[in-house]
């Protein structure tokens, strides 16, 4: 089932979940053509470009996440489209390709604004930020770090704002501000102790 493959996806059991959505697409392929069966179709070809994406496969992973998008923006789902964009932008992120993750970001940005939704906002925040880092940009990148911090500490999405403390760190630290950022790492490392998130823990204490 499409739970099953997200599931397996969240774990990292890239080859199950793969085999789940293709069994799903075949399926879906072989029903009458309506408006579900499309909307579908295009969460199974967004999940699919995640995984090629995990795997370095950059160019499959952008072709399935605009094959998504086309059909999102064929039946008006802006939600859809907001999420699609986000993961065009973290692909072209990856595959070194910053100015368009730049330019997905934003439209996921602007769609996640439109719409009042505050963790896409957030979520397209951090992309931004991350892409402003890679770009050296980091008065820009503070800012939007600030600016997805403010909304996850509205919300109080404790893990959202653990990342972010540690981001914050990174730039302070790459400034030499290093009582900033030691206050930043432990921000982060509090909440991630709260959670038990042993790879974040181990990341922050490597900054030390």
């Amino acid at each position: 089932t499409g739970s099953q493959a997200s599931r397996n996806l969240r774990m990292g059991l890239l080859n199950e979940a793969e085999q789940t959505l293709q069994a799903i697409r075949d399926w879906l392929q072989s029903q009458p053509e309506d408006a579900d069966r499309r909307e579908e179709l295009a969460l199974v070809y967004l999940q699919l470009g995640e995984i090629a994406s995990e795997r370095g496969q950059f160019e499959e992973a952008s072709d399935w996440q605009l094959k998504a998008l086309v059909i999102d923006e064929e039946l008006g789902y802006k939600n859809r489209i907001a999420a699609c964009s986000h993961q065009l932008g973290i692909t072209s992120q990856r595959s070194g390709r910053l100015e368009d993750a730049k330019s997905w970001g934003l439209k996921a940005l602007d769609i996640s604004t439109e719409l009042g939704d505050r963790i896409g906002m957030a979520g397209s925040y951090h992309q931004l930020a991350n892409i402003a880092c890679k770009l050296d940009e980091l008065d820009e990148a503070e800012d939007y770090y600030l600016k997805s911090l403010a909304i996850t500490e509205e919300l109080d999405y404790r893990p959202g704002i653990a990342v972010t403390h540690r981001q914050l760190g990174v730039i302070a630290q790459a400034r030499s501000s290093f009582d900033d950022a030691e206050r930043h790492y432990l921000e982060s490392l509090a909440i991630s102790e709260e959670f038990g998130d042993r790879p974040s823990i181990a990341s922050i204490f490597g900054q030390f």
